[in-house]
């Protein structure tokens, strides 16, 4: 691990801790309403888009899609980008959003205060859609390179990827169900969780290599890690 990768993990990390001791504190910044507000004045030609978009995030249309890309990426000799988006994505999502989101327990916006366009349950700081985003949609931005290589391709669906992550993020703050400050937690506990993942990847990825190798007969599998 380079010393860069260090400091922007530290950096991460202190991020994330002052945002949710102040998260703690404060079911919210006057700077989150106010920015709410602002999304919202926007209502009703931006609904359908944001509705869609925070929905494929939600648990159950998530779980099918890491599922699927984890299985599409399986069957086509690429065990360990399989095992290792999907776990990352999982634990994330199922064991470190919901363990802060307890420990924290900020409540999500209420309707005196902005439009509450759907129906969320449960605490409110970190925003589990915007962790989910960049920690799943970053990791195949990453990967993209080497799933194909096609240039255009790769240019075309990195832009998808970063358009739902952004699109993701807002959709939260416009539907009223996290306020701004929810959001950016969510971003970077997913920047922490996704840059741990690529140094995982990169560090065990020739270890792993080598021992499938090994335990397979000459010729028998086509690795395409």
């Amino acid at each position: 691990m380079s010393q860069f990768q260090i400091g922007v993990l530290i950096s991460f990390g202190t991020t994330f801790a002052i945002l949710s001791c102040l998260a703690y504190q404060y079911p919210y910044f006057p700077v989150d309403q106010r920015i709410s507000l602002w999304m919202q004045a926007f209502e009703g030609h931006l609904f359908p888009m944001m509705h869609f978009v925070s929905f494929i995030s939600s648990r159950l249309p998530a779980t099918i899609i890491v599922v699927s890309v984890a299985i599409w990426l399986g069957r086509s000799g690429r065990r360990i980008k399989a095992i290792l988006t999907s776990s990352v994505t999982a634990i994330s999502s199922l064991a470190i959003v919901p363990a802060i989101k307890s420990l924290v327990d900020r409540p999500r916006p209420t309707p005196d205060l902005v439009q509450v366009m759907t129906l969320s349950q449960g605490e409110s700081f970190p925003s589990g859609h915007a962790t989910f985003a960049v920690v799943f949609y970053g990791f195949l931005f990453y990967l993209l390179p080497s799933l194909t290589s096609n240039r255009t391709a790769v240019k075309t669906l990195r832009i998808l990827l970063a358009t739902l992550i952004g699109l993701t993020t807002a959709s939260r703050i416009y539907l009223g169900a996290h306020w701004f400050s929810d959001v950016i937690g969510g971003l970077v506990l997913g920047g922490l969780v996704l840059l741990g993942s690529i140094i995982i990847y990169c560090h065990y990825r020739p270890r792993f290599l080598r021992r499938e190798g090994n335990a397979g007969t000459s010729g028998s599998r086509n690795h395409k890690e």
